[in-house]
């Protein structure tokens, strides 16, 4: 009886598609491990304000925010680290310009 072309293709499925999978599951988890995990300021508060252009969330600037995962790590620890004082003159500007009301609450 002559197997047609169909029936291979069938037989390779049934046998060698389980071991593929796990192969595949297999080489998938060990990158995994490998990965690590990108630093990052983010706080899920991601609104850019309109006068400093910083977000108000992390501080960081709308390029540095479209960069950030194909920054090096050293570059995202730089910038990590200025984030707290650039935040702080940034947006104590804001609070100076606060109604004399609001500043005796």
């Amino acid at each position: 009886m002559k197997r047609s072309a169909s029936t291979d293709v069938e037989s390779l499925l049934v046998f060698a598609w389980p071991r593929f999978l796990a192969a595949d599951r297999t080489h998938f988890a060990e990158k995994r491990s490998q990965m690590t995990r990108v630093s990052s300021p983010c706080i899920r508060v991601c609104t850019l304000d309109s006068e400093t252009g910083l977000c108000e969330g992390c501080g960081r600037t709308r390029e540095e925010i479209t960069r950030w995962y194909r920054m090096p790590e050293e570059e995202r620890q730089q910038i990590m680290a200025g984030l707290p004082e650039r935040m702080r003159q940034a947006f104590a500007l804001e609070s100076s310009f606060a109604p004399e009301s609001d500043k005796a609450e």
